[in-house]
C-alpha cells in the first residue's frame, strides 16, 4: 500500500501559505479498492445491475428486473441448475440536443441469482413489458408443498 504523500499548499495572494490538504482515508481506500478491483474485472465500471425483486410463491420464483428502454433481443437470459443469468445491453438514446442530466443507467447490465431449491427448467418463462422483465421459474415438483389430506 502506497503512503499518501502531501502536496505543498498553494500560497495565497497576500504571499502566505493556505491550509494543507487534508488527508482522507476513506477516499483514499476507495481508490484503492476501485484500482484493484478494475484489474480483476475490467467491465465493472461499463456494467451495471438492475434493480429486481424477488419472489417466492409455493409453485414458482417470479424476479423482475427494471430495464426500462431495454428490448426484448438486447437481452440474454440463461439458467443452469438453480443459477439465473440475465445479462444484456441497454442502448443509449440517440439524442439531438445537449444532455444536462443522466441518471439512467444506459450499457451493458448483468444480474445472477441463484435459487434456495431445485427448480424446472423446462418450465421457465420470460415476458418484457413497460421496461420491467418478469421471468417466472416453477419449483421442481419435489420442492413444492404437498397438501395431505387426513383421512
Amino acid at each position: 500500500m502506497a503512503v499518501p504523500t502531501r502536496r505543498r499548499a498553494p500560497e495565497s495572494a497576500n504571499g502566505q501559505e493556505d491550509a494543507p490538504a487534508r488527508w482522507d482515508p476513506i477516499a483514499e481506500l476507495e481508490r484503492q479498492f476501485a484500482r484493484a478491483w478494475g484489474q480483476f474485472l475490467p467491465l465493472v465500471d461499463s456494467t451495471f445491475v438492475p434493480l429486481s425483486d424477488i419472489e417466492e410463491t409455493d409453485d414458482a420464483y417470479l424476479v423482475e428486473l427494471d430495464l426500462p428502454g431495454a428490448k426484448k433481443d438486447d437481452i440474454e437470459i440463461s439458467l443452469s441448475g438453480r443459477r439465473l443469468t440475465v445479462s444484456g445491453q441497454v442502448k443509449e438514446t440517440e439524442r439531438t440536443g445537449v444532455v444536462r442530466r443522466r441518471t439512467r443507467s444506459q450499457g451493458q447490465f448483468y444480474f445472477e441469482v441463484q435459487f434456495p431449491g431445485d427448480v424446472d427448467e423446462q418450465g421457465v418463462s420470460a415476458s418484457l413489458e413497460d421496461g420491467v422483465l418478469t421471468i417466472r421459474v416453477p419449483k421442481a415438483s419435489a420442492e413444492r408443498p404437498r397438501r395431505i389430506e387426513v383421512s
